[in-house]
């Protein structure tokens, strides 16, 4: 769930995000390999990197808090707020989802993507890039359906979330760059991405184990 709210005027925020835009564009940011989807994105580091300079010029100050939603405690609840100091004016952004389980780490994965999601959201950033050796040059927004898409998606959607991961990383790069833009699976794409940063996580926190 994604929902965004504002102050009763934005003129001055909105004059003052424009330029934010304007300014992290300039900024080339260092993107991270998913090992899951092997595709290119940009961490919460790299966004708060990125932005951070830009929205101190333009006077905004940025704000992110997380918990849990009072009326469904298994979903983790991440607020995004954008604050003209000036003038007062703000946008702000709330997202919600549901952790594969319980364990904190599920927990903090989910608040970890969706702070990076809200924020680049806000100010227009791309998370993703395809790693697909130039063809990052072509029109992405008219990427053609594959064959099958639906049929495949009706069954993968039925599928318990871990299986339906692995079908999905198992597809061609053309499909789930699709996936990627269909607003159909907006939040079963959340979902995916979410189980895929909680898998890396545990890979990670055991590599430091061992």
């Amino acid at each position: 769930m994604y929902i965004l709210r504002k102050s009763p005027q934005v003129t001055t925020i909105a004059q003052a995000l424009l330029q934010a835009r304007r300014d992290t564009i300039k900024v080339k940011p260092k993107e991270a390999v998913n090992p899951h989807f092997k595709n290119k994105f940009m961490p919460l580091a790299e966004v708060l990197r990125v932005s951070a300079h830009p929205l101190e010029r333009a006077g905004v100050l940025m704000m992110q808090a997380q918990g849990r939603d009072h009326s469904q405690r298994e979903y983790v609840v991440v607020e995004t707020h954008l604050i003209h100091a000036e003038s007062g004016e703000y946008y702000a952004a709330t997202m919600s989802m549901r952790p594969k389980n319980e364990e904190p780490q599920a927990a903090l994965s989910c608040a970890t993507y969706m702070k990076r999601s809200c924020l680049a959201s806000l100010l227009g950033l791309s998370l993703w890039s395809e790693d697909d050796d130039g063809e990052g040059a072509t029109d992405h927004d008219a990427v053609e359906r594959p064959k099958n898409y639906t049929a495949s998606m009706t069954k993968i959607r039925k599928l318990p979330l871990e299986e339906a991961y692995q079908q999905v990383t198992k597809k061609p790069t053309a499909f789930k760059r699709f996936l990627m833009q269909d607003d159909t699976y907006a939040e079963f794409v959340l979902e995916l991405a979410a189980h895929g940063n909680a898998l890396k996580a545990n890979g990670d926190a055991n590599a430091q184990d061992s």
